[in-house]
């Protein structure tokens, strides 16, 4: 029973973060800024992060070190990722741009091997060529409109950035704080920067009807805060390998509801694209199913119920 709730809680937080960048074009319609929807989005999270530890009257206390390091995983990695997504929305379909997101694993696999010397297994030897494949057929050298070589920019650079908070988070800073410690920094550091950024260049600005107030309201609060618990609790039930081959179910959501919102429509070499991008995500999630497995078997003691909680 408890498997069945993290499958359904990952494949909630993947539909919800799915049906995250219509939401935003919609918002960017209604008039915000792209800066002031990220903003947005911080802010909410980071009150709702606080609420919360405030409720449970949890002091959050960290080092010098490890602040800094949240600091620059929320405005870098996080906050980075957000604003280039939002830009990229403008110049591309939102099927697209989330697909050239998930490129990030490429771009943390080759991080570890060539900067950690980490050895990378067939599986992900296997999961670099059919990204670089899938990237090769989305952006081949026939895409000459310079606005989808914008957008197109745009989202593989979310993807560098997202994979320098992915990490980030595995680094000893930010890995040995507990998750709420962490968030509550990383939101912290994020909306001071995009609220003061807005503010500073007077781009702050709020939906124009009451439609786009429920638009904002449910970016911040279904497809931020919810889906982020959905997720981490998923990833306690179900460890963050089977996790991240759930979590296949987001860009699919995405292109989903681009075609049916927008009408958006891919030619071939895109569709071929989209499905080496999902094979490549695959393979990478594989992998750490069974790398999670041979830990599991060289390493339980007789005692031992399983793997120890995430934090």
């Amino acid at each position: 029973m408890e498997v069945t709730k993290g499958i359904l809680a990952i494949l909630a937080a993947s539909l919800l973060y799915g049906v995250m960048p219509v939401i935003v074009k919609e918002l960017l319609n209604e008039g915000m800024t792209g800066e002031c929807i990220v903003a947005w989005r911080f802010g909410t999270a980071f009150v709702i992060c606080a609420a919360v530890a405030w409720r449970k009257k949890y002091f959050i206390r960290i080092s010098f070190r490890q602040t800094a390091a949240a600091a620059m995983a929320g405005i870098v990695g996080f906050g980075m990722t957000a604003s280039l997504l939002t830009v990229s929305y403008s110049y591309i379909s939102v099927g697209l741009a989330t697909m050239l997101h998930f490129s990030y694993p490429l771009f943390v696999l080759l991080y570890e091997f060539f900067v950690d010397r980490k050895k990378i297994g067939g599986l992900r030897i296997s999961a670099v060529i059919f990204m670089v494949l899938g990237l090769a057929f989305m952006i081949g050298p026939d895409s000459t409109n310079e606005n989808i070589w914008k957008g197109t920019a745009c989202a593989l650079l979310s993807g560098v950035s997202y994979a320098y908070y992915v990490l980030a988070n595995k680094r000893p800073a930010l890995a040995q704080m507990n998750s709420l410690s962490s968030m509550f920094y990383i939101l912290l550091f994020g909306s001071v920067f995009f609220i003061g950024k807005t503010v500073f260049r007077r781009t702050f600005t709020l939906p124009l009807s009451f439609r786009g107030w429920g638009l904002a309201v449910s970016l911040g609060f279904f497809c931020t805060v919810l889906a982020l618990y959905f997720l981490i609790y998923g990833i306690r039930v179900l460890g963050a390998a089977n996790a991240a081959l759930l979590n296949i179910a987001e860009p699919l959501t995405s292109v989903a509801a681009g075609a049916v919102i927008y009408q958006d429509m891919f030619d071939e070499k895109t569709v071929v694209g989209f499905i080496l991008i999902i094979t490549a995500i695959a393979l990478i999630s594989l992998s750490g199913v069974a790398n999670g497995k041979s830990r599991t078997r060289g390493n339980r003691r007789p005692d031992d119920g399983g793997d120890p909680p995430e934090d």
